[in-house]
């Protein structure tokens, strides 16, 4: 079973979005066509194709909102580059850019909401409990990665003092 949940890491890595409900944010890509995965929730050919349609749908809507972010803080950016300073000018800009990351989050929510009516109730519980164990699991191999290269550099090993 831990198997299955590496190969959603695969998917997952460095895919994290902004939090959702409760703090968990949700596996992306399409993990439930891995087979572990899939069966160990259940999920049935027609549910398959429906958060793939669903999935479809909401990656069209996040490319556009990316986009639109990306363009706010193009605009951002040229207005705190002018002089004199406009500030209310910035001020407003930086507005119009926070929205545009509250509805890029919104999006990613809207499908998180999707999958949670494709799976019920109890699926979803699992599936959110099997992804924090895989985010808990993947910052321990990466802290400890990290202390393991400290350890290799020159002047920071054992006898080093």
């Amino acid at each position: 079973m831990r198997i299955v949940w590496i190969a959603v890491a695969a998917l997952l890595v460095g895919t994290a979005g902004p939090p959702c409900a409760e703090g968990f944010v949700g596996p992306k890509g399409k993990w439930w066509h891995l087979p572990r995965v899939s069966e160990s929730l259940n999920l049935t050919d027609q549910e398959k194709a429906q958060l793939d349609e669903k999935y479809m749908a909401s990656r069209r809507r996040l490319i556009e909102l990316k986009s639109a972010l990306e363009r706010e803080r193009l605009e951002l950016e040229t207005l705190m580059e002018k002089e004199p300073l406009d500030e209310a000018a910035v001020m407003q800009r930086y507005g119009l850019l926070d929205e545009a990351r509250s509805r890029l989050s919104m999006e990613r929510f809207r499908f998180l909401v999707e999958v949670r009516k494709i799976l019920g109730v109890e699926r979803f519980r699992r599936l959110k409990s099997r992804f924090q164990q895989f985010r808990k699991a993947l910052a321990e191999r990466r802290a400890a990665r990290r202390n393991a290269l400290r350890g290799s550099r020159p002047g920071k090993g054992r006898g080093a003092e």
